[in-house]
């Protein structure tokens, strides 16, 4: 069993146990290019994200019992190339024992409203090669995580699944609907994102986020 399956704690009893995964929301090119938030120009934009993953790893030095994920790839790209050796390897170990760990994986959290698959697989295949190149097999994401985009459509959970993820958690959709699934208890479901593909290849475990906001 790999460090990854182990990071959450084992019970004895049937007990269920709710867990509270801490996570960053960093958008891409929202409200400013993505230099002016990693590099801290604040007179554009008060952000530094940066100082995030600065504190996050730091914080997760300090108590093992810690998890964090983390998904815009073009963000810590940057930030992971102004890292010390010795700062890697600490990011490194902590990727490989589930600690820090990727979601989505592409260089960025892709709309899904009007953007061509070739730009979403694009963009897909920078940040994932990236990771995979620093961090290998402990660096894939296993969940695609869409909290937050502009738009909501069945291909992009089309292309998660073919893209062999294991989930696909969102947060955009009708408000009609997220109302009828709240009322009903159906926002966890096996997504078929494909009429013309045969199944399994377009299915995909789908949770819809239980708020609006992120």
């Amino acid at each position: 069993i790999s460090s990854r399956e182990l990071v959450c704690p084992r019970t004895t009893n049937r007990n269920r146990q709710s867990f509270t995964h801490v996570h960053a929301f960093t958008p891409v090119c929202f409200l400013c290019v993505s230099l002016c938030v990693c590099l801290d120009r604040n007179d554009i934009q008060h952000a530094g994200v940066q100082y995030i993953l600065d504190s996050v790893v730091d914080q997760l030095l300090k108590n093992p019992d810690r998890r964090f994920i983390y998904v815009e790839t073009a963000f810590f790209y940057r930030w992971w190339k102004q890292q010390s050796s010795s700062m890697r390897q600490t990011v490194k170990q902590l990727v490989n024992e589930g600690r820090l760990e990727f979601v989505n994986g592409g260089w960025c959290m892709s709309d899904e409203a009007t953007t061509h698959y070739s730009a979403v697989i694009d963009q897909m295949t920078m940040g994932l090669r990236f990771l995979n190149d620093t961090f290998g097999p402990c660096g894939r994401p296993r969940v695609a995580w869409h909290i937050d985009p502009f738009g909501h459509t069945r291909e992009h959970a089309s292309m998660f699944a073919q893209m062999g993820f294991d989930g696909f958690f969102f947060g955009r959709l009708d408000y009609q609907d997220r109302a009828r699934r709240m009322r009903s208890k159906e926002q966890e479901l096996l997504w078929r994102a494909s009429d013309s593909l045969t199944p399994p290849m377009a299915d995909l475990f789908t949770g819809v986020c239980v708020c609006a906001r992120h």
